[in-house]
């Protein structure tokens, strides 16, 4: 996610801000977990479930 910071000609200056963490998920990215892959998105990305979170997962195989 980028926050992009306006300048008076309508274009942004492409700095990005990081967000802040979001506390109370069962994995943080770049995690290490054994889900079972359920589904696959459009993007091509599997989809599995963990503690009652979706998880979406690059690079999976259903």
């Amino acid at each position: 996610m980028y926050s992009m910071k306006n300048h008076r000609n309508g274009r942004n200056s492409g700095r990005r801000s990081t967000p802040a963490p979001i506390t109370g998920l069962p994995v943080a990215k770049n995690d290490e977990v054994v889900i079972d892959i359920i589904g696959m998105n459009h993007d091509g990305e599997g989809v599995g479930r963990s503690d009652g979170y979706t998880l979406f997962v690059a690079g999976a195989s259903g």
